[in-house]
């Protein structure tokens, strides 16, 4: 028996275990993730089956995240069972009307600023919650780890060799400079992945639980401003402008305990950081998976380093741009 027919063999046995009844599966597309996703369809319902084995990580994140979210009464699929040995999950299934479905159908102002503040509904409600649950803090080395990705992939590509030990010494260096001025470290739960692709629009449900929540098993403790640039600095759609400030406003609005400015600072940095690991996990698809899918989201990724960089946080990172041959300030920021 083959390794492929062993590890179906091992998820089919445990479907049946918890299922009890004939069932079908559907492959979901999996994203930049190692993760397998399948919807279990039967006669009366459906459910979801996680499949973490090719990523080598641990279900007990998800597990652990996920119960806080339940617990908190937010729309985090119900664990109906798993194993721990073979990393599977099964999950209640929350549908197919995910806000990247329903946003590509209707696009509208109303439409999409509702949707959006409904998400941000539940980041409001997030961010008030005393932090306890036992996640580790983002702190600048996992920050800086995620920033060299740009570096360590993307660079390798356009040039076709890896950077300097110098130059790749002096980016950290920028880097170091720009995080140490990140004002909120560790005020919140980070989701870490709250974009459109990973909510769905739950239709039957009202106020924060109309979001239901995927693919959290990476969250840690962090900064209020994390997740909002997660979701309005989005790779793969453009939020409108308009969109965008009515939702910062929002949120601001309704945490009148955080400083405004010192949150917007927040923003600016994350919102670069998060875009130079982006564009790293993107090329490290094309060198490791040979899947360039991502390559069409660059443009828009560079967009957002080009909208910050000039802010006097991000001076030292300014610099160290201006030093190599980097299409930041030119229209042609692809590979």
């Amino acid at each position: 028996m083959t390794s492929t027919e062993n590890r179906s063999k091992i998820k089919n046995q445990f479907i049946k275990k918890h299922v009890n009844c004939d069932f079908s599966l559907e492959i979901l597309p999996n994203d930049a993730s190692f993760r397998v996703y399948e919807r279990i369809i039967t006669p009366e319902k459906t459910f979801m089956l996680m499949d973490s084995s090719l990523d080598g990580e641990s279900i007990q994140p998800f597990i652990k995240v996920g119960s806080f979210l339940l617990e908190h009464d937010y729309s985090a699929p119900k664990i109906i069972a798993y194993d721990q040995q073979n990393g599977l999950v099964l999950l209640e299934d929350l549908g197919k009307d995910t806000y990247t479905n329903r946003l590509r159908n209707n696009s509208d102002f109303a439409t999409e600023y509702e949707m959006y503040k409904n998400a941000v509904d539940v980041l409001i409600n997030l961010h008030q919650l005393d932090n306890d649950v036992d996640l580790k803090v983002f702190n600048n080395e996992i920050l800086l780890d995620e920033a060299l990705l740009l570096v360590d992939y993307y660079l390798k590509i356009l040039h076709g060799h890896a950077l300097s030990q110098t130059l790749r010494n002096e980016y950290i260096e920028a880097w170091n400079k720009v995080l140490n001025c990140i004002s909120y470290r560790d005020s919140c739960v980070v989701l870490r992945d709250y974009h459109v692709d990973n909510l769905i629009w739950m239709e039957d449900r009202v106020g924060m639980k109309r979001v239901g929540l995927l693919d959290f098993q990476d969250a840690v403790i962090g900064s209020y401003a994390y997740d909002i640039v997660s979701l309005l600095e989005d790779a793969r759609r453009d939020v409108p402008e308009d969109v965008v400030s009515k939702i910062n406003s929002y949120y601001l609005n309704n945490m009148p305990d955080i400083d405004n400015k010192k949150f917007l600072s927040d923003y600016v940095i994350f919102g670069v950081q998060r875009s130079c690991k982006i564009i790293g996990i993107f090329a490290r698809k094309v060198l490791r998976d040979n899947d360039s899918r991502y390559l069409q989201h660059l443009p828009r990724t560079w967009s957002y380093v080009k909208k910050h960089i000039n802010n006097p946080l991000l001076e030292p990172l300014k610099q160290w741009f201006s030093k190599i041959d980097i299409p930041i300030m030119r229209d042609d920021a692809n590979l």
